[in-house]
């Protein structure tokens, strides 16, 4: 069966243009997935008009059924690699093979 070698960044399920600004196969739902699994937290979805669909918030329960955001995103620029909780950066790196990702738009 011949098979497609898909290559693609973390950041793009953030950014606004990611994913071949939407027209390409999106691993959004992979990232948030990966996000989620790490601790008290849920991701925000957003669409950017005929643009990208991404995250647009990582929030984090500290209560039942009460949430807090620890980082938002406007599509075009990610906050610092630093300010995200470590749980999350953990998940990111997991998910990107062990290895750092670029963490730039």
């Amino acid at each position: 069966m011949p098979r497609r070698i898909i290559d693609w960044e973390i950041e793009e399920a953030f950014s606004k243009f990611g994913f071949g600004d939407g027209d390409g196969p999106n691993f959004t739902d992979e990232v948030a997935s990966a996000i989620e699994a790490a601790g008290p937290y849920r991701c925000r979805m957003q669409i950017w008009g005929l643009h990208n669909y991404g995250i647009e918030a990582i929030d984090e329960e500290i209560a039942p059924g009460e949430w807090a955001p620890v980082a938002e995103f406007d599509g075009s620029e990610l906050p610092s690699w630093e300010s995200l909780p470590q749980p999350v950066r953990d998940a990111l790196v997991a998910l990107n093979d062990g290895g750092s990702p670029a963490w730039r738009l």
